[in-house]
């Protein structure tokens, strides 16, 4: 009887000591390994913007906010206690720059998804990047261009405002507020600034303030062309 149960001991002692081993080779195994890193691993979110460049002193505006924004996030314990980490790369302005940046971000990197892009152009260009790989982009950029149907994809999201929006807001208040006549250049961008006449005469035509109709009158004195809206 005694041997039974010490044979049984003994077997059990066994068992548990093969179970035992087992979990220290898996606990160093490499699938245990890239499991665990793959748990802890940052959320890595991709930043073109133009650190240099006309817009340089924006741009790096706007990487202080996404450093901030990573910190709170970080500080708030995370998604499920992942950190995120922010990586940024200068596009300098140029969407071939910017197309090499993406790529780097995504391939080298390999960031979780795309943020940034204040020129139209640029943005266009890192969309058409993470569009083919399968990368969300979450485009910053003012412009509309991005919303059309030819740069439409899945993995495409436009957060900022666009002229629209901007130009009705500005034009409903400025013509209440202030008044009949509004001037403005249209130099560098003159769809943007033909979209805003369009919305101020369109403001001007519902305010109650007058019944006086609007008229958009297009000068170019020198080589500053101008919109003008006036009332006749």
């Amino acid at each position: 009887m005694t041997n039974k149960v010490t044979k049984a001991g003994s077997i059990s002692r066994r068992r548990l000591l093969t179970t035992a081993s087992a979990d220290a080779a898996l606990a160093v195994s490499p699938f245990r390994i890239n499991l665990l890193q793959a748990q802890e691993a940052p959320i890595k979110i991709g930043f073109p913007v133009p650190l240099t460049g006309p817009y340089g002193a924006e741009a790096q505006d706007q990487v202080r906010a996404g450093q901030l924004a990573v910190a709170q996030f970080n500080d708030a314990g995370g998604l499920n206690g992942r950190k995120a980490e922010l990586v940024v790369r200068d596009d300098k302005l140029n969407p071939g720059e910017a197309a090499t940046r993406t790529l780097e971000l995504v391939e080298k990197e390999k960031v979780n998804f795309v943020v940034g892009s204040l020129s139209a152009a640029v943005q266009l260009a890192i969309n058409n990047v993470t569009k083919e790989r399968g990368v969300i982009f979450n485009s910053i950029s003012q412009s509309d261009a991005i919303n059309e149907a030819a740069d439409f994809s899945k993995y495409t999201f436009h957060e900022a405002l666009n002229p629209h929006m901007t130009s009705g807001a500005v034009g409903r208040y400025a013509f209440t507020k202030f008044g009949k006549k509004v001037a403005f250049s249209r130099r560098i961008m003159p769809t943007v600034t033909r979209w805003f006449a369009a919305s101020l005469r369109s403001a001007r035509s519902s305010t109650s303030r007058t019944s006086a109709t609007s008229a958009i009158r297009w000068e170019r004195p020198i080589s500053r062309p101008c919109c003008r809206v006036s009332s006749r």
